[in-house]
């Protein structure tokens, strides 16, 4: 019988680690759900009260534009899977207007962020509103991005076509972004509770 080596061991040996750093996180993370929600939220986002939308008295796990940002992300990513192992990056106009969706996020965090210093300039007011559509933007973006790299590096074969390849798919993953930005602002406590799990788990993701 032979005797276990270190390249028979290593798979189990890395589960039980990672086992172990779960545990250990677990003991020692807030109680609760939305405290485990709020530990992740900690490790990615600036969590300003003002910045974030509420769940009842207190604030999501992560701000306006990080929630806009990893809800978009798991839309994104929910919408492209069905469509199989898709590797090509989409058409260039489709990529010029998920890039539009990205200057729009960077524009308006600029003017949001120049809001921390007494007098410097800016264009607008921030509104949590705007935070959370833009972020929304981006992470739609995300996956489109990411999606097709996994695709090209993680199988020997892939869809040579795009997962993104019409105007009428990215109409309606616009159209899904609109609609999970409208849920956010509706501030129902019973919406906004699975919706801040679902950030914050996105961020493990």
């Amino acid at each position: 019988m032979s005797r276990p080596t270190l390249h028979t061991l290593w798979k189990p040996l890395l589960v039980g680690f990672g086992a172990a750093v779960l545990i250990l996180w677990l003991a020692f993370a807030p109680p609760g759900l939305l405290g485990k929600a709020d530990a992740v939220g900690y490790a990615v986002c600036h969590r300003i009260t003002e910045r974030s939308f509420m769940l009842g008295d207190r604030a999501m796990p992560v701000c306006a534009r990080c929630s806009g940002t990893f809800l978009g992300a798991l839309l994104g990513l929910a919408y492209q899977l069905p469509r199989g192992r898709r590797g090509k990056l989409p058409p260039v106009s489709i990529c010029i207007a998920l890039g539009v969706l990205a200057l729009a996020w960077a524009f308006d965090g600029f003017n949001s962020y120049m809001h921390f210093f007494e007098g410097a300039p800016h264009f607008y007011e921030p509104q949590n509103w705007l935070r959370l559509a833009t972020g929304t933007g981006l992470g739609l973006l995300i996956p489109s991005v990411l999606l097709p790299a996994f695709h090209q590096t993680a199988w020997a074969e892939f869809d040579e076509r795009p997962a993104l390849d019409s105007w009428r798919s990215l109409g309606i993953l616009l159209l899904l972004g609109a609609g999970v930005v409208l849920l956010v602002l509706s501030e129902n406590p019973l919406i906004l509770y699975p919706l801040a799990l679902l950030s914050s788990g996105t961020v493990l993701a």
